[in-house]
């Protein structure tokens, strides 16, 4: 189950570029953050995929998987950091400058896992902990966003994205990190809808809030240029 929800979530990926694809004529530029969106997503999926499939062969395959999963969630995070910067800021210096923290904490985390010894794994709430100094590099641009509409006495639909979206994302840590509902009701959800999918499934959830929140963006963007 943990394979197909992260395949669902390509597909849902593929299906929202497709639509922007069509409602902005392929334009070059109008693309560049869903492409890049989109990307992290498919870049990830063989990763969590294998991982998932694999884990089972011998500790050795569990291991190299397990690094590589981790690895590529660090390693996409900056395309989405990118994508969600995109029409965010005023200039290109803020999109590097975001993007470059999300590489910089991507970088040391990749460094840290390769260099764990074989058999460590981090308890559960660490990993959330972990994975989420990079989620909030990503999901920055949208707070920022957020704030400045509320600064301004105008929080629109960017703002209850972006908090929608953190919302998503937290009650997806909280659930893989606190293993629910499987260890709330044991021998009921051991082999279907226990925390791991679940959390696929809220990151799905943000990732079409996050589509949703580029496209508000971009709706603006062309508003005022016409």
């Amino acid at each position: 189950m943990n394979a197909w929800t992260m395949i669902a979530g390509g597909v849902v990926s593929i299906a929202m570029l497709c639509w922007v694809i069509s409602a902005t004529q392929a334009s070059v530029a109008a693309l560049v953050p869903f492409l890049a969106l989109t990307s992290a997503v498919l870049v990830h999926m063989p990763f969590s995929v294998g991982f998932h499939l694999f884990r089972g062969i011998s500790p050795e395959v569990y291991n190299l998987w397990r690094r590589l999963d981790q690895i590529f969630i660090f390693l996409v995070s900056i395309l989405l950091a990118f994508g969600l910067s995109w029409h965010v800021y005023d200039s290109w210096f803020g999109i590097t400058v975001n993007t470059a923290a999300a590489t910089g904490v991507a970088v040391v985390a990749i460094c840290d896992l390769w260099g764990l010894p074989p058999q460590f794994q981090r308890n559960r709430g660490l990993v959330v902990v972990f994975i989420g100094c990079v989620v909030m590099c990503y999901w920055f641009p949208m707070g920022y966003q957020a704030g400045k509409e509320l600064s301004q006495g105008q929080p629109g639909p960017c703002t209850v994205l972006a908090f929608s979206t953190f919302a998503a994302l937290q009650l997806g840590g909280w659930i893989f990190a606190a293993g629910f509902p499987e260890k709330w009701f044991p021998r009921v959800f051991d082999c279907s809808f226990f925390s791991h999918p679940l959390m696929h499934l809220f990151a799905v959830v943000a990732h079409v809030l996050e589509y949703m929140f580029v496209w508000e963006l971009h709706q603006q963007t062309m508003l005022q240029m016409s």
